[in-house]
């Protein structure tokens, strides 16, 4: 099983599945899994939030034996801000990148996705990536990652495992099935693409679908075995803001929690997901 990186569109600023979960059952607080990157943190979701939209948040894993929590900041913003975000960006972006032709797609797509987003808040949960390294360090790196501009471009190759002397396929190109055949290009593909899972609009007539069963208390992983970590959210931010009428709507109509899982094989995502 890959690493995982995610991206979740929700109604509550937290970022771990099982206690969006928890929260959906208890509070009928709606959330949908936006995105998501396979032993990667997508290089395009760190240009949808600033140093700013951090919150303290903590995750435990286990490690020789002994379970460990650590202190962490987890981004958590609005979507609106999360769209101005990411254009705003765009230079930045085609610097990275280096070619501003072949990002244009790639970016589009990006804000289209955000754009359908039906919920209040964009959060982000990369944990499972820093246990591909030491969590610790990697958690410093996110940080720096989100400073901004050419400062956070080395921070952002490390967590996105970006080549940078391995241009990417095009977007068309990537997303048309063909055999490509060039593992690091494949790669850096993937970490532009982003990963996107969701339609870019969600239709707001859909009939109300059942809860799932309460998941069940969460467990802390085996570094050792890169499993998932368990991450609490300590405080909300004092800026997120929403009508709480307008979400309980949202968790009527709102599609259910995505809970897929590609089985491991290349390092890197496949190109399955589709945009429109």
């Amino acid at each position: 099983m890959a690493n995982r990186a995610y991206l979740f569109n929700t109604s509550i600023p937290v970022c771990n599945r099982a206690q969006l979960d928890e929260a959906l059952v208890r509070d009928g607080s709606p959330y949908a899994e936006v995105a998501e990157g396979a032993n990667q943190i997508p290089v395009i979701w760190f240009f949808c939030f600033r140093r700013e939209d951090l919150i303290p948040a903590a995750f435990s894993f286990r490690q020789n034996g002994s379970v460990v929590q650590q202190k962490v900041l987890l981004p958590c913003v609005p979507v609106e801000k999360a769209v101005r975000n990411l254009v705003e960006a765009r230079a930045w972006f085609d610097a990275f990148v280096g070619d501003s032709a072949l990002v244009e797609d790639y970016w589009q797509a990006a804000v289209e996705s955000l754009q359908g987003l039906a919920l209040p808040l964009l959060v982000m949960d990369p944990t499972e990536v820093f246990l591909l390294n030491d969590p610790e360090e990697d958690a410093r790196t996110f940080v720096t990652a989100l400073q901004g501009g050419e400062a956070a471009f080395e921070a952002i190759r490390q967590l996105s495992f970006y080549e940078q002397h391995q241009p990417p396929y095009a977007y068309k190109e990537f997303m048309s099935g063909a055999a490509l055949d060039h593992r690091g290009r494949r790669r850096n593909s993937a970490a532009l693409l982003g990963g996107f899972v969701v339609p870019r609009a969600v239709a707001v007539d859909a009939a109300p679908l059942p809860a799932p069963a309460p998941a069940p208390a969460p467990v802390p992983p085996d570094f050792t075995h890169r499993s998932v970590p368990s991450i609490t959210v300590e405080r909300a931010p004092s800026s997120i803001s929403f009508d709480a009428a307008a979400a309980m709507a949202s968790a009527r109509r709102a599609c259910a929690p995505r809970d897929s899982h590609e089985k491991k094989g290349e390092a890197e995502p496949k190109p399955w997901w589709k945009i429109w």
